[in-house]
């Protein structure tokens, strides 16, 4: 079972066996003619002999037939050729050449129309980028899975969206994935919501103007080098999410706006550089992070 998400072209003619596909159809080819051929000569009713079906290849076409019915789950293909397939058993008893040429002909459509239901989407090389590191071992994505192993599935299907030219899916996801790192600064900041509420089910206003009056907190407290560096990370971190809620998460969800190519690779490479440098201080409980595993 072939069950990778994005191929390359390779990959797809390696595992669809692109070459043994070619020459399972010139086999059929060959036969088909040579058939004819006989036809031509007046044999349409005669028995197909076995020095025929061993010099044309007629039963290792139902092989490889099957091979690749198989392999590639073509399901029609599969029906002609099977132990108990149409094609399988002609062979195995008296069959005239113009049976071959009919099996032959049925074979081919059959083949033709089940690779005419396996679709595959052409992605240009630059927008495969996103797609392709997610892969990598020493890509940012793999530190903020660690820090933050639940924004995998959202950072893995904005990177997919935008290989896949769906540009304001991508930014949807990629708001997403920001809003775990929103809730996770939330609860390192000890965030308390009226009413009691859950921060899982809190709004990104309520969150950030609750976060924004524990900076000003902050900021009213004893000068040094601890209030400062702290000062720092939460009011640089609150701007960005400002800048994301005003400029991105409120619009995308709610359907004021749609991105470009470009304006979602951007969105894309801003939340990926702000995540990164977000998992180096805390991580998805509002942990505070002392030390960086070496991935």
């Amino acid at each position: 079972m072939i069950e990778s998400r994005i191929w390359s072209l390779w990959k797809i003619m390696k595992d669809f066996d692109a070459w043994g596909l070619a020459m399972l159809f010139s086999h059929i080819s060959q036969a088909d003619q040579q058939a004819q051929l006989y036809i031509l000569q007046g044999k349409r009713d005669d028995n197909v002999s076995e020095d025929f079906m061993e010099a044309f290849g007629v039963k290792g076409i139902v092989v490889q037939a099957l091979h690749h019915a198989e392999a590639s789950d073509l399901q029609s293909t599969r029906d002609r050729v099977w132990e108990n397939g149409s094609f399988t058993l002609a062979v195995k008893t008296a069959i005239t050449f113009q049976e071959l040429r009919h099996q032959l002909e049925v074979l081919q459509e059959c083949i033709q129309a089940d690779l005419e239901k396996r679709h595959f989407l052409y992605i240009p090389p630059e927008r495969i980028r996103w797609s392709e590191q997610l892969r990598s071992k020493e890509d940012h994505w793999q530190k903020i899975w660690h820090q933050f192993p639940s924004a995998r599935y959202d950072s893995k299907e904005a990177a997919f969206c935008y290989s896949l030219e769906r540009n304001t899916a991508c930014v949807f996801h990629a708001m997403r994935v920001a809003e775990i790192g929103l809730r996770a600064l939330a609860r390192r900041m000890k965030v308390k919501l009226p009413k009691k509420k859950r921060l899982e089910w809190a709004e990104w206003q309520d969150m950030l103007r609750e976060m924004n009056a524990i900076a000003e907190r902050v900021a009213q407290s004893k000068a040094g080098p601890k209030r400062q560096e702290l000062l720092e990370f939460y009011r640089g971190a609150l701007g960005q999410f400002y800048g994301f809620k005003d400029e991105y998460r409120n619009q995308v969800m709610h359907s004021r706006k749609s991105y470009d190519q470009f304006q979602a690779a951007s969105v894309l490479t801003h939340v990926k550089d702000f995540m990164s440098k977000l998992a180096e201080r805390i991580d998805e409980k509002g942990n505070k992070i002392t030390w960086v595993e070496q991935l």
